[in-house]
């Protein structure tokens, strides 16, 4: 109002000026003239002074005055002000945030690894709308109002703060992950072998291990964070952790637990080698809780450089006596039984092709190099150890570690379930025998099935009873082969006819047709030839050592 005063002040001082005094006037039109000319003055004056006013509130700038932090945003675009906030953003996120610290490791935070940011961006718009009128032009009081307001500010600038925030949950993520790199595992006493003398482990020193403690790592970082002091560094701590029994206390608690026996009793050096040999290899075995065991993957392949002889096996039904490693499923067998009372997890067990006589049915187990194996798992917290020794007649396995419960044992005992029919043999002729003569190929042999049983006794008393394995052996259909039929010897009648003298009336006549009356006599020999093949269709009997064999040999039947 003091500016439009004063404009219309001069205005009609101008005015009055204007004519001088020694002009003729006529009062009244002289002074309508003047009021008109002064008001058209006025406002254009005033139009003048409010479009600047306009100009000043709509400026695409920020007002003097106003401030975000540090930095003065007068004169500076939206689109300015904006890039230089996110480059000092950009700045923050590559800071240092923490350093962590344990022993001679070294861990830097940077501000982006535990979220750390402003808001910038809000506080921007905050500042922006900062004196920035709601309309400008409808008004011209609103107008003038609003740039006083806007010229106060710079002796009352506006100072605006950004706030700082960090992620509570990626700085516990962080940790977690330098936990995953530090922490160890502790090793409890470990079994490294088994004296099989004085029957005791040895037993390597418990390992102790390690373990970040996030929570007072998060908490003293938190603590430095939230105070503003960005890059100290936060020495880590943790604990040192055991596991299991001590030393002593893991000793004492290994026995044994069980002991299997069968016995070897023919004569077969070749046979007594390799069983001799897989004792020897078994015995003083160790398997640490958790691993497994593989009759194939420990013994390896049975070849002559490795010691094996040549013994009787089983391939395809067939028995066949050049087989390296022949007899081997003896051990094997007692090792299964042994496992079995000590309580282990056995993985994988197969019968042989028929039963074994060195033990009941349902209770062998073979083994065949690329073929069948023998598997199982010490699934105890403790060590397990075989102790095997072969002292003809008798094959003895004897397993220690854990105890079973206190006065408990298990035996094992079967059930024989039936027989499965076999087809009726397969009979192959044979022009290179003798007509007549039968060769076993293969012996017939009827199929049978049987369960095996594990059974807890305590006290003399059976407290449970579960099933071991079933077993099933396959029927084996006989393969024989068969010389050509014997042709019967002519009969006298068909022979008599021999008028050969009459017809061929010479002295030489007789004589030649003697060995055509001798044919039947020549023949004779033949026809005894089923007498000769007795011997030949007994040949199955003559075959029965080889059929008993078989079930010797059993021990490598695939």
């Amino acid at each position: 109002m003091i500016l439009v005063t004063l404009l219309l002040i001069l205005s009609f001082g101008f005015t009055g000026c204007k004519g001088g005094p020694t002009d003729p006037i006529d009062s009244s039109q002289s002074d309508l003239t003047a009021s008109t000319e002064m008001s058209q003055t006025t406002t254009e004056t005033e139009d003048v002074e409010w479009r600047r006013i306009q100009e000043t509130l709509l400026q695409d700038i920020f007002y003097d005055g106003i401030w975000i932090d540090d930095q003065h945003l007068a004169g500076m675009t939206l689109d300015e002000a904006s890039t230089l906030l996110s480059e000092k953003q950009t700045e923050l996120t590559n800071s240092k945030a923490i350093i962590l610290t344990l022993g001679d490791k070294t861990w830097t935070l940077t501000a982006a690894d535990i979220g750390m940011a402003t808001d910038w961006q809000t506080v921007l718009q905050e500042a922006w709308q900062a004196g920035r009128p709601v309309s400008v032009g409808k008004d011209k009081q609103d107008d003038l109002e609003q740039l006083e307001a806007i010229q106060a500010l710079k002796d009352s600038p506006l100072r605006l703060q950004t706030s700082l925030a960090w992620s509570e949950s990626k700085l516990k993520e962080k940790l977690e992950q330098i936990a995953a790199e530090v922490d160890l595992e502790p090793v409890g006493p470990k079994a490294t072998g088994f004296n099989t003398s004085s029957k005791k482990f040895t037993i390597s020193e418990a390992v102790p291990g390690f373990k970040l403690d996030i929570e007072s790592g998060f908490s003293m970082a938190r603590q430095q964070l939230n105070a503003g002091r960005f890059g100290t560094t936060v020495p880590l701590q943790g604990n040192k952790v055991t596991t299991g029994l001590s030393v002593d206390q893991f000793a004492a608690n290994l026995v044994k637990i069980s002991e299997a026996k069968t016995y070897a009793n023919a004569y077969n050096p070749n046979r007594d080698t390799n069983i001799r040999l897989i004792c020897e290899k078994l015995n003083g075995m160790v398997l640490n809780p958790g691993q497994q065991f593989s009759f194939n993957g420990y013994i390896g392949e049975r070849t002559a450089s490795r010691g094996f002889k040549p013994a009787g096996g089983i391939v395809n039904g067939i028995l066949e006596e050049d087989i390296y490693g022949g007899g081997i499923c003896q051990p094997n067998t007692t090792l299964y039984q042994a496992v079995a009372k000590a309580d282990l997890q056995i993985v994988e067990r197969y019968p042989h092709s028929w039963p074994s006589t060195y033990t009941e049915v349902g209770l062998d187990a073979t083994v065949n190099w690329g073929g069948a194996d023998f598997k199982f798992r010490n699934n105890t917290d403790q060590p397990i150890a075989i102790v095997a020794w072969y002292s003809k007649p008798e094959i003895v396995f004897q397993v220690y570690g854990r105890p079973l419960e206190a006065g408990v044992s298990i035996k094992l005992t079967t059930k024989h379930n039936g027989y499965i029919d076999v087809k009726e043999p397969i009979e192959e002729l044979d022009n290179s025998l003798k007509p007549g003569e039968v060769v076993v190929v293969r012996e017939e042999r009827i199929g049978q099935l049987a369960t095996s049983y594990k059974v807890w006794m305590k006290d003399g008393k059976e407290i449970k009873r579960t099933v071991l394995a079933e077993s099933r052996y396959r029927p084996i259909q006989g393969i024989y082969k068969r010389g050509p039929l014997i042709t019967p010897a002519p009969t006298p009648t068909e022979t008599a006819p021999t008028a050969a003298p009459t017809v061929v009336p010479t002295a030489a006549a007789p004589t030649a047709a003697a060995p055509t009356a001798a044919a039947p006599t020549a023949a004779a020999p033949t026809a005894a030839a089923p007498t000769a093949a007795a011997p030949t269709a007994a040949a199955p009997t003559a075959a029965a050592p080889t059929a008993a064999a078989p079930t010797a040999a059993a021990p490598t039947a695939a």
